[in-house]
């Protein structure tokens, strides 16, 4: 092959190309704003890998390109393949057909297909005469409903021995969209690369968007900060602007040197059952661990909780389950009734309370749902669309956990706090 691949990449992009040729990953996340020349990349590498397969490899590959909606292939990434077939001067050598939507590699018949979401039978069946899909790349992957369609899709193509999966997409806006929330997700099989316009050659990118980017910057950084450099600004509602992803495992004796662990427990019954480990240093707040389980029994939840605490470590339970605190007194936990000011006063000096620390960090991998539940609660609005200065009790459960485990740092400077009632064992 005479194609060089650095030549037509940006530099976000070149440490991974061995990575991704040699499909050591099952998973690249490239996300990025407009202009990053993300979508080029990702088809790029695929025709670029699929021809080194067959030529140094002696593979027969596959790639399937998909869409949430049919329509939409048309114009956006079967065009994006043409053009890198064009870019890299090799068009002579790929059969394209618009009907059905399909490029095929002359010299052995290895196969682009394409495909929408909306048609989710034909994913299923999707089989290749010889050799398997390899790269399967996925176009604004955030207008998909979630990672449960997407799984449903790679469980149909992702079964070739090197199959890797491609997530290409502009974040949205708002931190509670599914993708922001799972896609920042650390797994040793995921490679995360982000890109915008400011990595790419002045020769790529004409005068004319470079005054549109630059006349958004001026008007509008907020939009432009999500829309030309792909950050995730929020909606505007977001209750917890202060939440921010740490993989703690990645650092090491972290959490080994956390010297104070306040542990805090939220019974459920229509709810999930919650139980969360904290860490308070100044004014940032770390949680590390989290149960988060419905229909949980007591004797169950003792058992989870015996593997992430020492010996007689103390937890603050909800003092509205008195019963439920004494069960697991009796089996064994060092469980007490947590402080609470009773009202809506109280409750929102709790919210506000974690709304002033300057950090709370959350492990997105160890505690999944804590750190979904803090970015998605957002403040109630009145029917015209206006905030209202008013907290929802609604999915607040790991939230709870946490404003529990921490009552001593929460209620005091001048609050009455009411004695809590000793629980008899």
């Amino acid at each position: 092959m005479n194609v060089k691949l650095r030549d037509h990449i940006t530099q976000p992009f070149q440490p991974h190309v061995n990575t991704i040729l040699d499909a050591t990953h099952i998973e690249v996340v490239n996300k990025g704003g407009r202009h990053s020349t993300k979508s080029s990349f990702s088809t790029e590498i695929t025709i670029f890998g699929m021809m080194e397969d067959f030529h140094v490899r002696n593979e027969k590959t596959h790639a399937t390109c998909i869409r949430k909606i049919g329509n939409t292939l048309k114009g956006t990434i079967y065009s994006k393949i043409i053009w890198t077939l064009n870019n890299f001067g090799i068009s002579h050598l790929w059969k394209c057909t618009k009907s059905p939507l399909k490029c095929v590699y002359k010299p052995s018949g290895q196969e682009i297909r394409f495909h929408g979401c909306d048609e989710p039978t034909k994913l299923k069946s999707t089989e290749f005469e010889e050799g398997y899909c390899k790269y399967i790349l996925y176009e604004e992957a955030e207008e998909f409903a979630g990672m449960d369609e997407i799984q449903s899709v790679n469980i149909s193509l992702a079964r070739g021995p090197k199959s890797i999966i491609m997530y290409t997409y502009n974040p949205p806006p708002s931190k509670q969209h599914w993708i922001n929330i799972e896609m920042i997700k650390e797994y040793p099989d995921r490679i995360m690369i982000h890109s915008d316009y400011t990595t790419v050659p002045s020769k790529w990118i004409n005068q004319r968007q470079i005054n549109t980017i630059e006349r958004m910057k001026k008007e509008n950084y907020e939009k432009y900060l999500n829309i030309y450099e792909g950050q995730v600004t929020g909606t505007g509602g977001e209750v917890f602007r202060n939440v921010k992803p740490l993989n703690m495992n990645d650092i090491p004796y972290m959490i080994e040197d956390f010297d104070r662990i306040y542990n805090g427990l939220d019974f459920g019954s229509a709810h999930p059952t919650v139980f969360t480990r904290n860490y308070l240093y100044e004014n940032d707040l770390y949680v590390f661990d989290e149960i988060y389980r419905r229909d949980i029994l007591n004797k169950e939840l003792k058992k989870e909780i015996d593997k992430r605490i020492s010996f007689e470590e103390l937890i603050k339970g909800d003092n509205a389950a008195r019963n439920q605190i004494r069960e697991l007194c009796n089996m064994g936990l060092n469980v007490i009734p947590c402080t609470k000011v009773k009202g809506k006063d109280g409750r929102d000096h709790s919210f506000k309370w974690l709304q002033n620390l300057s950090n709370i960090y959350v492990d997105p991998n160890r505690c999944p749902n804590t750190f979904r539940e803090l970015n998605s609660y957002m403040s109630k609005r009145n029917k015209d669309g206006i905030i209202v200065e008013e907290f929802p009790k609604l999915n607040d459960d790991c939230i709870d956990s946490i404003r529990y485990a921490l009552d001593e740092h929460i209620f005091v400077d001048g609050w009455t706090v009411p004695k809590v009632k000793p629980v008899y064992y």
